[in-house]
């Protein structure tokens, strides 16, 4: 999906459901693409579900792939 997923993992921590998110999003549009997994997982979150997210943002010149 044009570089830019998302991971989620479930478990038990301490007798208790656990749900962790883990998003890259792109550079372009990122507040969309997040907007949108958290709707697609919107049955799988509820108040123990930590999210973290990865922006893809360059931070230099010479941090950016070459064709």
């Amino acid at each position: 999906d044009k570089g830019s997923y998302y991971i989620m993992i479930k478990g038990f921590v301490y007798q208790e459901d656990k749900t962790i998110i883990n998003i890259y999003a792109p550079n372009i549009r990122a507040l969309n693409y997040i907007k949108q997994i958290l709707i697609d997982t919107e049955g799988e979150i509820d108040c123990h579900t930590i999210i973290l997210e990865d922006f893809n943002t360059s931070l230099s010149i010479m941090d950016r792939a070459t064709g």
